[in-house]
């Protein structure tokens, strides 16, 4: 089988408004080419212990795709201590098949179904002493695939929360909550392989950090 190849474009552009406010807005398109596949072999009857059919799955590189998109990103400090952070991103992805063999075709279907179009983000971070911080992270990210699709994810939207305390210079003692919206939810399906839908469920940890 060939290497997969990427031929990538990227545009970036920075602003810095204010000494408090600065923008990012970047713009990329790639093409992708010999991306892996496979395809149809021969088929054979076999008669032992069983009679039964032999069909031959061949690997070979005969997916092409493309993407394009934007990224923009924003960070304020509206005031000293607190500092945001909002992003969005959009994505547009056409997977094809260059022979026309009936798994290619499904496999580039499952490509085509395996990112978000749309995804938003904000980040908060308050540093409300010189020893405590309060940290907050809210995505959303668009549905996955086709309404029907067994690749199909429903898009969501999860929100962490961490805090962090630090009694001493070298010691940080944290408290973080995950995907605090829902008590689970899928973000991705595996499609070249059949295997179990794993969610990712509602979580909390506490962490304690020494630097020495």
């Amino acid at each position: 089988m060939k290497v997969a190849t990427v031929l990538a474009y990227e545009f970036g552009y920075r602003q810095q408004f204010a000494a408090n406010l600065s923008a990012d807005v970047a713009i990329f398109y790639n093409q992708y080419a010999d991306m892996r596949s496979a395809m149809l072999g021969t088929q054979q009857l076999a008669f032992a212990p069983a009679a039964h059919l032999i069909q031959d799955i061949i690997p070979d590189n005969s997916i092409k795709a493309r993407t394009s998109g934007v990224e923009v990103a924003l960070d304020w400090y509206p005031l000293t201590w607190w500092r945001i952070q909002p992003s969005y991103s959009f994505l547009r992805l056409t997977a094809t098949s260059k022979s026309g063999d009936p798994i290619s075709v499904n496999n580039a279907k499952n490509i085509n179904a395996s990112d978000p179009q749309h995804q938003l983000s904000l980040r908060s971070s308050l540093s409300l002493s010189d020893r405590q911080q309060f940290d907050l992270w809210l995505r959303y990210v668009s549905r996955l695939g086709d309404k029907d699709s067994p690749l199909g994810v429903p898009a969501y939207i999860s929100l962490d929360l961490r805090y962090a305390w630090r009694p001493t210079r070298d010691l940080e003692v944290s408290l973080v909550g995950q995907n605090l919206l829902d008590h689970s939810h899928p973000e991705f399906v595996p499609g070249l392989l059949p295997s179990q839908q794993l969610e990712l469920q509602r979580g909390m940890y506490v962490k304690a950090k020494w630097q020495f």
